[in-house]
């Protein structure tokens, strides 16, 4: 019983270091606390791919990289899009199949395989709110392949935007939801109403 007992003490005190900080990894990153529920929660895991990302890139300057690993992302396949722009992806281990990737233009993008997307979309929006970007719908227009593309601007005289494709059915084999947020390179761009 009292080999038991040792045990049972050892490896709760080594698990209890498990996901809290403990100083730079061999990359030199700091990482917080492992975040377990977004394993198997969409609505955990869009906490860290959107909110401790992209806002932080985009409206603070930070570094995509040293947030994304710093939350737990780890590099995943590259992407291209259409006119060969470069990017760096980069996924967590979660069940919604959740990623965020930084394109050579600036973009910071965040795609979500599973979930609601409706309630994605009004998390992302609230996200945005709570650091005082105010978006207000701007266009939005059915999308190849069973989408709806739909922009959010704020009122800033380079706007941020947000751009939202969702699918257009539950039926859709389009991911939940991909999001696109970045500031606009000269003034208010047509895709915001003003």
């Amino acid at each position: 019983m009292r080999n038991f007992l040792a045990v049972t003490a050892l490896l709760s005190a080594g698990l209890a270091g498990c996901g809290t900080p403990s100083g730079p990894d061999r990359d030199g990153i700091t990482r917080g606390g492992a975040p377990y529920a977004a394993l198997t929660s969409g609505d955990e895991a869009l906490k860290v791919v959107f909110d401790q990302v992209c806002p932080p890139v985009i409206l603070d300057g930070g570094d995509f990289l040293i947030l994304a690993k710093s939350h737990y992302l780890v590099a995943g396949k590259p992407s291209n899009d259409k006119i060969g722009q470069a990017s760096q992806t980069l996924q967590l281990a979660s069940m919604a199949r959740a990623s965020a990737t930084l394109w050579a233009d600036g973009t910071c993008s965040v795609v979500l395989e599973k979930g609601d997307s409706e309630a994605i979309r009004g998390h992302i929006l609230a996200s945005l709110a709570a650091r005082g970007q105010a978006m207000k719908p701007g266009v939005s227009k059915p999308a190849p392949r069973d989408g709806v593309n739909a922009a959010y601007c704020n009122a800033d005289p380079r706007p941020l935007l947000l751009g939202v494709l969702t699918p257009a059915s539950k039926a859709s084999k389009r991911p939940a939801i991909v999001a696109n947020l970045y500031r606009a390179k000269g003034g208010a761009s047509d895709i915001c109403l003003r």
